[in-house]
């Protein structure tokens, strides 16, 4: 009764027309070639096996006698039969092992309701799965990404203390420089004004020298000119 519900309903119908077809057309292509009239192609009934319908046209070749005898037309008849068959089994194996490799539509025309429900739900599973897992990469990158920024930030600021150190230093030295300037010149603003100093004193004692020493003269020339005189 399975047969007559849902998707298998279709694959059925597709099976009983296809052969039923088949074998009206072996039983067509008998009559015409008994009435000598025109045939079907042999590359249609061949055709006929590759779509499935070998079973009706091997039944139809047995009981019309039609085709036996041509062992050319069986050789690529049987081909047919057997890639016909090969498509088929690779289908089943597709729909059981790898069901993601059949289109949707065509997925759920083959599968029965509970079997599609059962891979729809393991797919939700799998995606399911899938996103929590990259959510879990996404959030492992995130932390990677702030523990990167944090190390920057320390590494910012480490160098930003080590440029103020420097220049820290850097003023204290120049600070230093110009103090030790100052103080040299200070000494020898010091040192020159103590040479004036000095000269100025030598130059004072020389002129009282001087002074004395005129005077002196000064009396005694207006002693001998007074002595002179009288």
């Amino acid at each position: 009764m399975n047969l007559l519900k849902g998707p298998m309903a279709i694959i059925t119908t597709y099976g009983v027309g296809v052969n039923a077809g088949a074998a009206y057309m072996f039983y067509y292509d008998k009559q015409q070639a008994i009435q000598h009239k025109w045939r079907v192609r042999e590359s249609t009934l061949q055709l006929t096996a590759l779509a499935g319908g070998w079973i009706g046209g091997m039944w139809a070749m047995e009981q019309f006698k039609h085709k036996r005898a041509k062992q050319s037309f069986k050789n690529v008849y049987f081909s047919a039969v057997a890639g016909n068959i090969a498509i088929l089994s690779g289908l089943v194996y597709a729909l059981k092992k790898r069901p993601q490799l059949i289109p949707d539509q065509l997925r759920k025309l083959l599968l029965p309701a509970e079997q599609h429900q059962h891979q729809h739900h393991s797919h939700q599973q799998t995606y399911t799965t899938n996103k929590h897992h990259n959510n879990q990469n996404n959030y492992n990158n995130n932390n990677n990404n702030y523990n990167n920024n944090n190390n920057n930030n320390r590494s910012i600021k480490f160098n930003r203390n080590n440029n103020n150190q420097n220049n820290n230093n850097r003023f204290t030295e120049e600070t230093n420089s110009i103090e030790q300037e100052s103080m040299g010149d200070n000494q020898n603003d010091n040192n020159n004004n103590n040479n004036i100093h000095n000269n100025n004193k030598r130059n004072n004692n020389s002129n009282n020298n001087n002074y004395q020493g005129g005077g002196k003269k000064n009396r005694y020339n207006h002693k001998k000119n007074k002595q002179d005189h009288y």
